[in-house]
């Protein structure tokens, strides 16, 4: 088996086996491939689905039992509720989505354009330097030809295939597909080509008896000869130069959004109040009272398909506002709203802003699950600072700092076009990657389990806290709701979830997994943060350790949802 051939085949796997047994299996056996492949891209097994061969996805039940037994039993006619048993094999194909394949692509050819300017900044000799330069360039030509390749049928409307799980009471290996959508994008294979330049560069009207007239050139200029009009002209880097050229990659869809044609709005803009856990509990159940009153603001945002990412419920635009809604300088934003798609006669499918009625009570509820996730982060920084400034050693790792973006409700003013109806977004502060670093996912919203990132790097760190950070909250609101779906970029967060218990009910959208909260104990790995601030193996109430107002078990529920918009 190799990288483009991800396959293995387990024999003796019980009929009655879960999704989420299967998902851990098929990972185990897989991931080391995908980490060779790769070269540790991150991606954790719940960022995997399961399909069986027809492309049915394969989901937990609950209980998360026998996902695969009818496969595995046939009808009995005489005694219905004792089906025969027999024994049989099943091709289960563990998949990732097309975002986290093409996110790795991307991740890839930047890193091979990176290997090819340092190790083109280590070369000395013209003839090298040359060839270096030709090669970068080559290498931009080229990524820039796959970046434009359309994008397969197969590709918009399935997840990415990783690999083949062959779950049968037998060990024969099953056939090897003739193709993979997998395939590394990788230049090792560009040869330098082309007529070499022998010839050394010319150094016009300047010979050796000026140099040995005027003394050595100096360091960082260019002299012109005796006898033209003098002058001093700086001289450029080698390595300058292969950097630059290197970073002539194609733009990203943020980059070129501010190019293209932007969409001014005129809305009414309600940012939402920053708030701790007590201040929630004695907050009043409307919905006005989580944000401050709006002030008017122009959003000017790129609402072309193209501009727009799209996540599992919504899509995002990017622009900038009038004026700075989240304090600082900056006046960048992102723009979010619900879609639904659609298939127009030709059976392309389009992804369109739900209607604005449902538009406004999807974005309540991201709003309301924006402010408790805000909350439920913001508070174990303060007993985790307590614990830390009385205690004896320092932490073994230093504790990350990161927070969710600020957001705001906005809708269009009250002057709107003659049928035209009225547009709502939810704004968030912009991340921008320059400074936040690559979009990446910390914990997904299937399990509290960090994602697979290299050990003891920032990102693996990140993700050891943030899941902590669950065992806190877990802890703290009696087992009640904790914070998951953990993405962002080196300090700034966003799209969380909050699981809560399902005897709430659906308050946090359809995001919340109804048993995630009970399972927590079971589910949630205690790792180096859970050890250091003693809360390892214990999911007790810790209601008592710190000082609020009242207790969550004795207060209101969470605010439910609200009619109000």
């Amino acid at each position: 088996m190799n990288a483009q051939d991800m396959f293995c085949v387990v024999d003796k796997i019980k009929a009655n086996v879960g999704a989420l047994d299967i998902l851990n299996l098929a990972w185990t056996r897989l991931s080391p491939k995908w980490v060779t492949h790769t070269n540790n891209f991150p991606l954790s097994s719940t960022d995997c689905q399961l399909f069986t061969k027809d492309w049915v996805e394969i989901v937990p039940r609950t209980p998360d039992v026998n996902v695969i037994a009818d496969r595995f039993y046939k009808p009995n006619a005489k005694s219905p509720h004792q089906p025969h048993f027999k024994t049989a094999k099943m091709l289960i194909n563990l998949c990732i989505p097309f975002d986290i394949y093409q996110r790795w692509e991307e991740y890839d050819a930047q890193q091979q354009i990176n290997q090819l300017s340092d190790r083109d900044s280590d070369s000395k000799s013209v003839e090298s330097e040359d060839q270096s330069i030709a090669v970068v360039s080559r290498t931009t030509i080229q990524t820039r030809s796959r970046a434009q390749k359309p994008r397969s049928k197969l590709a918009k409307n399935q997840p990415l295939f990783l690999g083949g799980l062959n779950a049968a009471s037998s060990s024969t290996s099953p056939t090897s597909p003739t193709t993979s959508l997998l395939k590394p994008a990788s230049f090792s294979s560009i040869q330098k080509t082309g007529k070499e330049n022998s010839a050394r560069r010319r150094e016009d009207n300047l010979d050796s008896s000026y140099f040995n007239q005027h003394g050595s050139e100096p360091e960082g200029s260019m002299i012109a000869p005796s006898g033209s009009s003098s002058r001093v002209v700086t001289s450029l880097s080698k390595q300058a130069f292969i950097k630059a050229l290197a970073q002539q990659k194609p733009p990203s869809r943020q980059e070129v959004s501010g190019l293209m044609n932007l969409t001014s709005i005129p809305v009414q803009a309600s940012i939402a109040n920053q708030l701790t856990l007590a201040e929630l509990l004695c907050t009043s159940e409307t919905v006005g009272s989580l944000l401050h009153s709006p002030v008017d603001v122009v959003l000017s945002l790129n609402l072309t398909p193209r501009a727009q990412k799209r996540g599992g419920f919504k899509i995002a635009s990017f622009g900038r506002s009038s004026k700075a809604l989240f304090g600082g300088s900056s006046t960048n934003i992102c723009g979010k709203r619900t879609f639904y798609s659609e298939k127009d006669d030709g059976g392309v499918v389009h992804y369109l802003p739900c209607p604005s009625s449902q538009q406004a009570q999807d974005l309540v509820v991201e709003l309301r699950c924006s402010v408790w996730s805000a909350a439920l982060l913001t508070d174990p920084y303060e007993g985790v600072d307590n614990f830390i400034a009385g205690a004896d050693t320092q932490p073994p790792i230093e504790v990350p700092r990161l927070r969710f973006v600020q957001v705001a409700f906005a809708k269009d003013g009250k002057t709107v076009e003659p049928g035209r109806t009225r547009s709502v977004f939810l704004v968030e502060e912009y991340i921008d990657e320059a400074v936040e670093g690559q979009f990446r996912k910390y914990i997904n919203n299937r399990a509290p389990v960090p994602t697979s990132f290299v050990q003891h790097t920032d990102n693996h760190n990140r993700a050891l806290f943030l899941a902590f950070t669950q065992h806190w909250q877990y802890r703290r609101t009696h087992g009640l709701a904790f914070v998951s779906d953990y993405q962002g970029g080196n300090t700034l967060l966003t799209d969380p979830q909050v699981m809560s218990d399902e005897s709430l009910g659906d308050i946090f959208g359809s995001g919340n997994i109804p048993t995630a909260s009970s399972d927590f104990p079971r589910t949630h790995l205690c790792n180096i943060f859970c050890e250091y601030f003693k809360i390892s193996e214990n999911f007790d109430s810790m209601d008592e350790d710190l000082p609020m107002p009242m207790s969550i078990s004795r207060s209101a529920r969470p605010i439910p949802h609200s009619k109000q918009t």
